[in-house]
């Protein structure tokens, strides 16, 4: 399922998903090997969840990790660089974010910062 029926189930969900922030971080590095960081804020649709049980067996997992799905509309891309702000004002890191294979949301593991 692509472009419409993505925009359809981002459409449903849009309307029960809570609220949150994606804080996108571009980190830049310069010829003397100093790095700058900028951030952009994007505002996303979030469910935070229980980890899946493959993401229990993810290297680095601890019990209070959670599972993120965010959906996909207004969002080019979520990097393992990204932190993710919860409707509750929870921040998380991201593990190993993945875009579903119709586009529609993006599901990854999620440690509190």
């Amino acid at each position: 399922m692509t472009g419409d029926g993505s925009a359809i189930l981002n459409s449903v969900f849009g309307a029960i998903y809570p609220s949150g922030t994606l804080i996108q971080r571009t980190i830049t590095e310069d010829a003397g090997g100093s790095q700058t960081v900028t951030t952009t804020s994007v505002p996303i649709k979030v469910q935070t969840d229980r980890v899946t049980e493959s993401m229990r067996q993810q290297p680095g997992y601890t019990d209070k990790d959670v599972r993120l799905i965010v959906l996909s509309a207004g969002v080019s891309a979520i990097t393992s660089d990204d932190q993710i702000i919860d409707s509750r004002g929870d921040t998380w890191s991201l593990i190993d974010p993945a875009l579903d294979v119709c586009g529609s949301h993006y599901e990854m593991r999620g440690q509190r910062v």
